[in-house]
């Protein structure tokens, strides 16, 4: 250990100028004070450390970002700087490329507009409405009902059709995801500790396993190879249709000419990624219109789409199911406005307290506390100090949702935070749930879709309650794993009936 203090005393030394931090242990360094709830530790380290410190996690140093006014100059002001990383991706030209033609055909297919709705969400609230009224009231776990109507709406934006919840592939697919997360979580060490990679753990196996498994699945969709499957009806081409059809015509393009990529559409006419960012067409780059990327792609949204806003909506029913009065409130402005008409994303501006709701529950227990980590791509001189190339940077969404300066009373739970004087519902610049600047969430306008309209729907159909003598969950017994999950509970779901 003296050996250990010596060492890491010379070693700061030669690297002047980086951020203050804890010591670490030898080989493990901080990890191990990390504990099940790593957000909220490294929150109170930024108390005694500052808003920019540093910390060795296994034998890779770290630099973390807290604070709304650091995260801000970091991701937006100087965004360049930085490269963010999706679990072993490097964040590259091609990647860049990626994510503005995800957002533009996000765009093109309806994310945000009603016609998708009546394709894909309708008929996914039906299949939720049923489930939940054949609870009968009982107590119950009602993550597995969420998680299917959420993932049947991913499989219907991305590859057209939804399966049934009984069958096989279904049930297969969605325990796939859910081992994945539960892996990754467990192996996040191997990220810090490198030689572990090399031992024969059985679970770097099992992972490899699995992912291997849900590649081969996507492979199997995006050839149209699906069994007792549904088409949505008034189909809509699918994320996947819309991304093979422009790789044939990338192929076709790049044979014929050397113009850009277009597609015809009545409204939207996208460019080739790279014009799109201003920058000049080369060929050596246009690699992401080829099977790889479609399946990469896929596999992104399937893995985001399932958990993040199954998560989100698992909180909210427990957020309503504590707070009585609130889901009231919810649901009288729903029952004014909407009645027994199911709800349409149009429906936002007449319902300011619901989507504020659905804010402050982002808010309060936002699902992504750390987002993803980011790295840099050369010495960067930020704040006084000088954060050495290839450092990994954790960004602590945590630290500027739950800020007292920003959030007064930030440990309640209040929607009125996110409405003005007139009762309108206000953005914050510091309600940052999908991260800041050019590499925060891309999936992010899917996400506030299936957010307000599932969160609409179930409080226009059913009332939360804790079961009779049950103890409300202690939320700080929460769990970070790839998401932060929240305590173990059950809840009762009551039907509402009809209000006319």
């Amino acid at each position: 250990m003296v050996i250990f203090m010596i060492f890491q005393t010379y070693r700061r030394k030669h690297r002047k100028n980086l951020p203050p931090g804890p010591w670490g242990l030898p080989i493990l360094g901080c990890l191990p004070y990390l504990g099940r709830n790593a957000h909220l530790v490294l929150t109170r380290w930024a108390k005694t450390y500052g808003d920019v410190y540093s910390v060795r996690f296994g034998t890779v140093p770290v630099v973390v970002l807290n604070g709304f006014g650091v995260i801000r100059e970091a991701l937006v002001k100087h965004g360049a700087d930085d490269q963010t990383c999706i679990l072993v991706e490097n964040y590259d030209r091609l990647l860049e490329e990626r994510r503005h033609y995800t957002m533009r055909l996000f765009r093109i297919i309806g994310v945000g507009r009603k016609n998708l709705e009546s394709a894909i969400f309708k008929p996914q609230l039906e299949v939720l409405m049923k489930d939940l009224t054949n609870m009968g009231g009982k107590a119950t776990d009602i993550y597995p009902i969420l998680r299917d109507s959420v993932a049947n709406i991913t499989l219907g934006i991305v590859f057209g059709f939804h399966l049934e919840h009984n069958d096989s592939q279904y049930e297969g697919i969605l325990d796939t995801v859910h081992k994945m997360f539960e892996l990754n979580a467990k192996l996040s060490i191997v990220n810090f500790v490198p030689f572990l990679e090399k031992l024969p753990l059985p679970r770097l196996k099992q992972f490899d396993e699995v992912s291997t498994r849900l590649v081969l699945q996507v492979i199997a969709w995006l050839k149209g190879q699906v069994s007792n499957h549904h088409e949505d009806s008034n189909h809509i081409k699918s994320f996947a249709d819309s991304y093979k059809t422009d790789v044939l015509k990338y192929r076709g393009q790049k044979t014929n000419e050397k113009g850009p990529v277009r597609i015809n559409n009545n409204e939207t006419e996208l460019y080739h990624p790279t014009q799109a960012i201003g920058q000049e067409r080369n060929d050596n780059l246009d690699t992401i219109f080829s099977e790889n990327q479609i399946i990469s792609v896929a596999i992104d949204l399937i893995v985001a789409g399932f958990e993040t806003v199954t998560t989100t909506l698992r909180w909210g029913c427990l957020y309503m199911a504590m707070y009585p009065e609130i889901q009231a409130k919810v649901q009288e402005e729903i029952d004014s406005n909407l009645g027994d008409r199911n709800p349409n994303i149009t429906d936002k501006g007449t319902l300011p307290y619901t989507e504020a709701t659905i804010m402050e529950i982002q808010r309060l227990n936002c699902v992504t506390p750390l987002a993803v980590p980011h790295s840099t791509t050369k010495d960067v001189e930020f704040r006084g100090y000088t954060i050495p190339k290839d450092t990994m940077v954790l960004v602590n969404l945590w630290s500027v949702m739950t800020d007292p300066v920003c959030w007064p009373n930030p440990e309640k739970f209040d929607p009125q935070r996110h409405l003005n004087e007139r009762g309108r519902t206000i953005r914050h610049d510091v309600f940052t749930p999908f991260s800041l600047g050019k590499r925060s969430c891309v999936g992010a306008p899917l996400a506030r879709m299936e957010l307000f309209l599932f969160f609409t729907f179930l409080m226009q159909k059913f009332t939360f309650r804790l079961p009779n003598g049950a103890s409300a969950p202690v939320f700080e017994e929460g769990t970070l794993a790839s998401t932060l999950t929240p305590p173990a509970h059950q809840l009762c779901v009551v039907s509402r009936g009809k209000k006319t």
